[in-house]
């Protein structure tokens, strides 16, 4: 029996755990793309050009000529629309059964578990359900006792019970990278990992929010062992040659006896240059320099919004500014390049929140900003703040959930009252730290923040991203790769 995954264009790691797990389990597995060019949710998105560059007939073909007996998706809130469109195609053309999993089916699965074109929603983390449902289809067993799925049966919703998280994840296998590699050369630009599952925080806005509910009074915050991290990062040494590593936790020094342990072994052992997101708070001028030692070149960390009351009231993230202009400092003095996170589109936000930004960043200047656009997902934390504090209607949370609400990344936020003003401010403060002081000065001086050019969104975005980043930028190169490999014939099946 073959199981085919149907995913946008990134390597997605669970992906990658959850074909391990079937391969375990003794299923064949397989990986088709979309490329979508130009035609990305919360990114790059162009209508003209997503047309011209659609690579839907190819995709087709190749789903076809992989001959699934399952298709599984992992979809989020912002590629819900376009799985079900997938789904529908997979039902039409091949007629084989469909599972959704992710957190958009975990967050709504009553909804999910509706649509015509769904016929399994897998509910939280798959490594033990997708298998032992796998297992059912084969078999043509019964799969309506599965815990963690939901399915339809005679009319009615069927919700099995939630089976606890892995509590041990080194009992899980590698992720298969072979799935991603093997199938596309665009996923040769450095080596992803991760070192656990989860976030020692629970921000409103973040799918941690919804984990953290879903599995109380459990917790969902595990990591694996320091020897089962080195065992896999020495593997893919041997096997892919990687340049550098790329880790995807949430916060990757957020445990400092465990970061003790890793970092000189991993200097001993793997060597190679690698990037991770921090938590600033919890940086102290020995940790930036142990991870600089053991080969850290890049460090992206949240300031998202410069009022303390609100970044802790209504994001629930617990940071203090002073503790994030020290941990700049400290990684920029110890020579390892910093992007800083910023969310624009906070209902209330004021010219004055604008000036206090950058006014911390003339004290605390980054290497760059990364700037994302506010937006609200089903069953979060930030979601039920919305509706509370009269910022969402009924027909806005509706949409949302049955994820017809669409973006680019300077599409707009949910719920912002002047996206034209967060528009040019965040243009503006993406190419701050590359302005000359005098220019900076003046800006701050004179409240220059509305003369912030509309440059064009698409060549802007490329250009700013092209232009300021390290070497090794992990999702720079990865987009690159994708663009010139898709573009230059890779379309064709």
């Amino acid at each position: 029996m073959k199981v085919v995954f149907l995913s946008p264009p990134h390597e997605n790691l669970g992906i990658g755990y959850l074909s391990a797990a079937l391969k375990a389990a003794g299923f064949e597995t397989g990986l088709v793309i979309d490329p979508l060019l130009f035609d990305e949710p919360g990114f790059l998105r162009s209508p003209l050009l997503g047309r011209v560059f659609s690579a839907r007939k190819s995709v087709l073909a190749r789903l076809i000529a992989a001959r699934p007996d399952l298709v599984c998706f992992s979809v989020t809130t912002d590629y819900y629309a376009w799985a079900k469109s997938w789904a529908s195609e997979v039902k039409r053309r091949l007629d084989v059964p469909v599972v959704f999993g992710g957190i958009h089916p975990t967050s709504v699965p009553e909804k999910v578990v509706l649509e015509d074109c769904v016929d399994y929603v897998c509910v939280g983390e798959g490594d033990e359900a997708l298998a032992e449902l796998a297992r059912a289809i084969r078999d043509r067993a019964d799969a309506s006792r599965i815990r963690n799925i939901w399915l339809r049966r005679r009319g009615r919703i069927v919700s099995n019970p939630l089976r606890p998280p892995i509590a041990d994840l080194d009992s899980l296998p590698f992720p298969d990278k072979e799935l991603f590699r093997s199938s596309y050369p665009i996923f040769d630009s450095g080596y992803l990992a991760s070192t656990g599952r989860g976030c020692p925080f629970s921000c409103a806005y973040c799918c941690n929010s919804v984990y953290d509910a879903l599995y109380a009074p459990k917790r969902f915050m595990r990591r694996r062992s320091v020897s089962h991290v080195l065992a896999e990062l020495e593997l893919a040494v041997s096997r892919y040659r990687p340049e550098f590593v790329h880790f995807a936790d949430e916060v990757f020094n957020h445990d400092g006896r465990w970061l003790e342990d890793f970092l000189p072994r991993y200097r001993k052992t793997v060597g190679l240059p690698f990037s991770c997101y921090v938590f600033p708070d919890f940086v102290t001028k020995a940790q930036a320099l142990g991870l600089k030692a053991a080969g850290c070149f890049k460090v992206q960390l949240g300031l998202q919004v410069i009022d303390e009351a609100a970044r802790s009231g209504i994001f629930h993230r617990p940071s203090k500014n002073e503790n994030i202009a020290r941990a700049i400092q400290e990684f920029r003095s110890a020579g390892v390049y910093v992007a800083v996170d910023h969310i624009f589109g906070l209902p209330g936000e004021t010219e004055q929140d604008l000036a206090s930004l950058l006014e911390f960043h003339e004290q605390s200047m980054p290497d760059s900003n990364e700037i994302f656009f506010l937006r609200c997902y089903p069953r979060s934390a930030l979601t039920r703040w919305a509706v509370e504090n009269g910022h969402m209607d009924a027909a806005t949370l509706q949409a949302i959930e049955d994820g017809a609400v669409q973006s680019g990344l300077f599409g707009g936020p949910d719920i912002a009252a002047d996206r034209s003003y967060a528009r040019r401010t965040a243009m503006l403060l993406g190419i701050y730290p590359k302005l000359p002081r005098w220019a900076r000065r003046m800006i701050l001086k004179f409240r220059l923040f509305h003369l912030a050019p509309p440059l064009p969104r698409i060549p802007s975005l490329i250009a700013m991203r092209l232009c300021n980043r390290p070497k090794y930028d992990f999702n720079a190169l990865r987009a690159l790769r994708r663009f010139v490999y898709f573009m230059g014939g890779g379309l064709i099946p």
